[in-house]
């Protein structure tokens, strides 16, 4: 799980390239460890961009986070699901974005489920 004390504040990523772009009501994850065969459900801010790195941490692709959403709730905030058809299969790191505001009610999560 994603600990918001290992996020950014301030940050989102930017899902064409992987960097960060400053942004007063950001919050960005810290490069989090991932296995592509597994399936994991997150929480964030749904318009935002998260992105995948590979082993060196080099950016590989970016998704809205509302692509997966299986939900989303009154706020725009996402619960997803990450299965391995939509992790690149090369993917050893995620960042994931929120929005500073929704972490009382959804906080910003990665959990593993299967």
């Amino acid at each position: 799980m994603i600990k918001l004390a290992d996020c950014k504040q301030g940050y989102i990523i930017d899902g064409d390239n992987g960097e960060e772009i400053a942004q007063e009501a950001g919050l960005v994850s810290d490069y989090t460890e991932i296995d592509p065969s597994m399936t994991f459900t997150y929480a964030g801010y749904r318009w935002w961009d998260s992105a995948f790195y590979d082993s060196s941490k080099t950016y590989i692709s970016g998704f809205r986070n509302d692509a997966y959403a299986d939900t989303i709730d009154e706020y725009d905030a996402s619960h997803g699901t990450l299965t391995p058809a939509r992790i690149p299969s090369n993917a050893k790191y995620i960042r994931i974005t929120t929005y500073v505001i929704l972490i009382e009610d959804n906080g910003l999560s990665l959990i593993r489920t299967a």
